[in-house]
């Protein structure tokens, strides 16, 4: 299927943390796969949402911009997604990996997110896909205690693969650090239930900052 990355939610002050849910369905019908990422500081003063850009590629590499005003010490927090159970996603230099899920049943998807504290910011990154196509969003926040960024991350595999599912239910998270902010990543690939043009709601208690989609 058609893949696109989708959905980035906030909630709450303080370094950054990660949740993870996946979704996938059978054969030919789609089906989302959602990954929720938490993000979380030390410091008590709440980091605040820049902006975020978004891309994606029918094959190869997907260059995405740099969100809009990000400055240096600023922390940028990366999901891709690509169709396909076992492809890799490649970063640039200067990224970490935060973590990955792959689900070969059914249609199969892999999702992996980077993180980069802004340092002499090019206007944009090219991340690089296996094969064929995939999607990505960066998000940048300000007022992150670099020092220990990620404060936890955690992700789940939600569904079977047996069906189509419209929701997913994320593995909460236990936060090592009071104040965080956390974010909740969704990655889906494109099918009939889940249309280019659908649009995603984020679980109750979180801001929508992003909800994209590309062929």
């Amino acid at each position: 299927g058609v893949v696109y990355a989708a959905g980035l939610y906030w909630h709450f002050p303080a370094e950054l943390v990660i949740i993870a849910a996946f979704l996938v369905a059978a054969g030919t019908t789609g089906g989302k796969r959602f990954i929720p990422w938490k993000t979380a500081s030390s410091s008590h003063t709440a980091p605040a949402f820049r902006a975020a850009a978004s891309a994606a590629v029918v094959a190869g590499t997907v260059t995405i911009t740099k969100p809009s005003g990000t400055v240096d010490n600023d922390y940028m927090v990366a999901l891709l997604s690509a169709d396909g159970g076992s492809r890799t996603i490649s970063a640039p230099a200067g990224w970490t990996s935060l973590g990955v899920v792959q689900k070969a049943t059914g249609d199969g998807q892999t999702a992996r997110v980077f993180g980069k504290k802004a340092v002499s910011e090019g206007a944009s990154y090219d991340f690089t896909f296996d094969g064929g196509g995939g999607g990505g969003t960066i998000v940048a926040y300000s007022g992150v205690n670099n020092a220990t960024a990620i404060d936890v991350t955690t992700s789940t595999n939600s569904n079977d693969g047996s069906s189509s599912p419209t929701t997913v239910t994320a593995t909460g998270v236990t936060t090592v650090t009071d104040h965080a902010m956390i974010l909740w990543l969704a990655a889906a690939d494109q099918g009939s239930n889940h249309p280019i043009s659908a649009a995603y709601a984020p679980p109750s208690g979180f801001t929508e900052r992003v909800d994209y989609g590309g062929g």
